[in-house]
């Protein structure tokens, strides 16, 4: 979410990761929530584009059967091994070398350093 406030953007598997971690991942937020922020804020910003992604993501509506979460620790780890895209816009996890030093294996190490405290507890459970 700091990329997008920075820049405008964010790669579309960023905006999928958010958008499942905001909805039926972890949060239980609604989609229009997400999809109002990400329309206001999106330099590349269409209606029916995001909208449709939101409702997609979030197994809303004629979606409702679609059982993939995407983990953002599983994700991260799958495109972005070295951590240089949470180095630039998450510099308090303080990633060096490898994927995450501090352990974040489903939420221990987030836990540990209090970014996420009290938001989520993943208790051995990870999405895909």
């Amino acid at each position: 979410m700091r990329q997008l406030h920075e820049q405008g953007w964010m790669h579309h598997l960023a905006r999928h990761s958010v958008a499942c971690f905001l909805t039926r991942g972890d949060l239980w937020c609604s989609w229009e929530a997400g999809a109002a922020v990400f329309d206001r804020l999106l330099i590349d910003a269409d209606w029916s584009i995001n909208n449709g992604n939101w409702m997609w993501l979030s197994a809303s509506a004629f979606f409702t059967q679609y059982f993939r979460v995407y983990s953002p620790v599983t994700f991260g780890k799958q495109y972005d091994p070295h951590g240089l895209y949470i180095k630039r816009f998450v510099p308090e996890l303080k990633v060096r070398g490898g994927w995450w030093e501090w352990g974040c294996a489903l939420g221990g190490g987030c836990l540990r350093v209090g970014l996420w405290s009290g938001v989520v507890v993943w208790d051995g459970v990870g999405g895909s």
